[in-house]
């Protein structure tokens, strides 16, 4: 993913690798993920259903996830149309080039956002996944609460959540 940065996309490494800028302070992880049009989320291991908070971040962000990991990942995704997965492109450039193309077609890039309608019929997989999981958006793992689906299905009808910001890149 490195070699992003070199294919004229401008990416903002707020974490420990590859860190370019300074992570806001006093501002949650759905807040600052927010302000993005996408999340470059990459698991710490690719196997099937190790699958973490990044992404849930992404999608309740109203950010599109660039990911790397879980093979299974389409089966905790709130549609088949959700995220984009780095593994499909031939190289960072394919990727970038994906992206800009994303960037100039409002249609395209809001098909990966659609299942935040709250008509929208989210993946059982997704519901499932989200009721489960001991990691709350912009909490800590290992709660005793497991992460409620309410106040998922609740983010991701916020329109404030929803809305696209053209001036996010």
């Amino acid at each position: 993913m490195a070699s992003l940065l070199t294919s004229g996309v401008r990416v903002d490494c707020l974490g420990a690798c590859l860190k370019n800028g300074e992570y806001p302070s006093g501002v949650s992880t759905l807040e600052t993920v927010s302000r993005y049009r996408y999340m470059i989320c990459i698991e710490n291991s690719a196997y099937p259903s190790f699958v973490t908070e990044r992404v849930f971040n992404a999608w309740i962000g109203g950010t599109i996830p660039i990911y790397r990991g879980a093979p299974d990942i389409a089966d905790y995704a709130p549609s088949p149309r959700s995220y984009i997965l780095v593994d499909d492109f031939e190289d960072a450039h394919a990727l970038a080039q994906y992206l800009f193309y994303l960037d100039g077609n409002q249609t395209a890039r809001s098909e990966y956002l659609a299942f935040k309608d709250p008509s929208f019929p989210l993946a059982k997989g997704f519901l499932d996944a989200s009721a489960e999981s001991m990691y709350a958006p912009g909490g800590e793992a290992g709660s005793a609460d497991p992460f409620p689906a309410a106040p998922l299905m609740r983010d991701l009808a916020d329109p404030a959540l929803m809305s696209f910001n053209d001036e996010r890149w």
